[in-house]
């Protein structure tokens, strides 16, 4: 004797297995929605990251000398690097969330000054850049 399934029985495993369907479909969304979210995160300090350093570069490039680049940009001084903190906003500040570094360097044969620019976030680089010029720059060694 066979039993037979019920349109009510066979409507509720339909209904079952739509509502699974639906919460995996529902979770998958989460998950991407989550994960653009880090990677718009990542890009915005990217983007900024590249803007400070494009910045250094070219007040490098207009500065005398170390004081004068160091009040620029309103950074820390220490020898030839130069640090300068910023906040979420990419706001010159005392507490880093973002930190450029700006290294200094000069070819006594050539004359050529050299910067190296790096900016991370504490955890990775988030962007580097070197830099010359030929005009003297006071304070590289």
């Amino acid at each position: 004797m066979k039993r037979r399934l019920s349109g009510a029985s066979l409507m509720l495993l339909e209904l079952t297995l739509s509502a699974l369907i639906f919460c995996l479909s529902a979770a998958v969304c989460a998950n991407l929605l989550a994960r653009s979210v880090t990677v718009s995160r990542h890009s915005e300090a990217v983007t900024g990251a590249v803007f400070a350093a494009e910045s250094a570069a070219e007040h490098f490039k207009a500065a005398e000398d170390l004081g004068q680049l160091s009040r620029a940009l309103g950074g820390r001084l220490e020898g030839a690097q130069l640090t300068v903190c910023y906040d979420d906003a990419w706001m010159a500040a005392d507490e880093a969330r973002y930190r450029l570094d700006l290294l200094v360097s000069r070819d006594p044969d050539s004359g050529v000054s050299r910067a190296s620019i790096r900016v991370t976030d504490g955890q990775e680089t988030l962007f580097t850049l070197e830099v010359a010029r030929t005009a003297p720059f006071g304070g590289a060694s």
